[in-house]
């Protein structure tokens, strides 16, 4: 019932597969089939009428994993299934729904089918809405006009990445302090720069604006790079 981890090495590189626990698990190690190929392989099996899994794995091959533990709470009874990740920057959210409606858990608020909250601290880096209208945790909102896909994400040049990956357009309204200040460009799908977007204003952490289906927009101070300029 309690949560358990594995590591998996090969060419002196490791993987660490953590299980959050939950019901009674029988585990089966063994070499699977991929190909011409036989890679580590683990199997959960439970005796259940229903059950829920969840697991993550730690790709960040250090001394120090970068994942510290995991949590999950919920279930398909509940309509819903929670898993809390907390590494070395922080505490993640991957929520997933199995009944409609709107859900207040693990500090987040959401309708989504699917949603994944990032933080460094008590900092949300990034928020992921997948087939729902609305995502808040820790004072920051991500909010569609219409169900479907929507992110912002912290870049590694300091700039907020915000996109509409669905077919249709959509008004976003965003919430988050890290946006005063900067201004907004449209970006091509490569993530170069096609001019700034005009009549878009930053009150308080707050803004409202349109995108196109499969667009995005960048979200950065005045006089930095954009991000496919620093990533080259």
């Amino acid at each position: 019932r309690e949560s358990w981890s594995a590591n998996i090495v090969r060419e002196g590189h490791a993987t660490r597969f953590i299980a959050a626990g939950g019901s009674p698990t029988e585990i089966i190690v063994g070499d699977g089939h991929l190909g011409m190929e036989r890679p580590p392989t683990i199997l959960q099996r439970r005796k259940a009428d229903s059950t829920v899994y969840g697991n993550v794995v730690d790709v960040s091959d250090t001394v120090k994993s970068h994942v510290k533990s995991v949590r999950q709470e919920g279930g398909l009874g509940k309509g819903y299934a929670l898993l809390e990740i907390q590494t070395v920057r922080g505490t993640d959210s991957c929520f997933s729904a199995f009944s409609p409606g709107t859900y207040k858990v693990g500090g987040i608020t959401t309708d989504a089918q699917q949603a994944f909250v990032i933080r460094d601290g008590k900092t949300v880096r990034a928020l992921y809405l997948g087939g729902g209208t609305v995502l808040e945790s820790d004072g920051v909102m991500l909010k569609r006009s219409a169900p479907g896909l929507a992110y912002l994400e912290l870049m590694e040049n300091g700039s907020y990445a915000v996109a509409n990956p669905s077919s249709s357009n959509v008004v976003l309204t965003i919430r988050h302090p890290g946006l005063a200040g900067k201004k907004a460009y449209r970006l091509d799908h490569e993530g170069r720069r096609l001019g700034e977007v005009e009549g878009v204003k930053i009150a308080a952490g707050m803004v409202e604006l349109t995108l196109q289906g499969a667009a995005q927009v960048e979200f950065a101070a005045p006089g930095v790079m954009g991000l496919h300029e620093s990533r080259q």
